[in-house]
């Protein structure tokens, strides 16, 4: 059994905004652009990405889909719950939100 539950699994903002975009598409060159990072720093956070188990033979394994599904669901719920209660996003807010244990995400997914 896998010791390491998908909800246990950390990674940084810009490890999530890479996976979603790998989830997209695997043109690298397009990637570090659209992100604004070096190339050097993409192979480093895919090569992380492989360690964690997300990423497998150059493509999204299915640890790594549930992982891109669980992002989503996560920053639509911190944007909706914002927008709900007019809250006014800010990169302080965004960052402690997105560190919220994923049952309080839940939680705030159903007081929407």
């Amino acid at each position: 059994m896998n010791k390491n539950p998908l909800y246990e699994t950390k990674l940084t903002t810009l490890q999530e905004n890479i996976l979603l975009e790998l989830d997209k598409t695997m043109n690298f060159p397009f990637i570090y652009k659209k992100l604004n990072i070096k190339p050097i720093t993409l192979t480093k956070i895919i090569s992380l990405l492989v360690e964690k188990n997300l990423i497998s033979d150059n493509q999204l394994s299915d640890t790594g889909k549930k992982m891109v599904h669980y992002i989503t669901f996560k920053n639509e719920t911190i944007s909706s719950f914002l927008n709900k209660y007019k809250i006014a996003p800010s990169d302080e807010i965004i960052n402690q939100m997105n560190s919220l244990d994923h049952k309080i995400i839940i939680a705030l997914r159903n007081l929407l």
